[in-house]
């Protein structure tokens, strides 16, 4: 082995140990290879703030129903993890966006035009600040009897 295929295979491996170190946990991009989320369950993440990092999601989502969608920095917070949601329609459309529903957590209600699959961004709302949160989607279903349209049952 000459010392251009050593140096090489050195290279090569340096870069492999920068990529596992700096693993994401979820995708950055909306397309197919997002993971897909279920509606009424909760899943957290990390976003790190050495990128700008962002968490990518895939949900499906009934025509005419109403969904809720909250992002919570978790414990223990960092005052400075301002979390920001974004959902895109399957085109990839921009649709709804939250930054600050309570405090610096973000959140959002969405009623789906159609029926497909949608894409929910999870981010920090200031670069280089990150933090691990808690990404819940619920149906807001309408009350049955004797409430008015906006109320809502959980």
């Amino acid at each position: 082995m000459n010392h251009l295929t050593s140096a090489l295979l050195t290279i090569i491996l340096l870069l492999l140990l920068i990529k596992s170190a700096l693993a994401d946990d979820y995708p950055n991009t909306i397309g197919p290879f997002a993971p897909i989320i279920t509606v009424g369950t909760a899943i957290s993440g990390v976003i790190d703030a050495r990128f700008g990092d962002v968490d990518v999601f895939q949900i499906k989502l009934i025509a005419g129903r109403t969904y809720r969608v909250t992002m919570q920095a978790l414990s223990p917070p960092d005052p400075t993890f301002d979390t920001q949601l974004t959902v895109y329609d399957s085109e990839g459309t921009q649709v709804a966006a939250n930054n600050d529903l309570v405090g610096t957590n973000a959140g959002l209600e969405y009623t789906a035009p159609a029926t497909g699959f949608y894409y929910i961004k999870a981010q920090a709302a200031t670069i280089y600040v990150g933090g691990t949160y808690a990404l819940a989607v619920i149906d807001r279903v309408p009350c049955s009897a004797g409430c008015s349209s906006k109320f809502y049952c959980v």
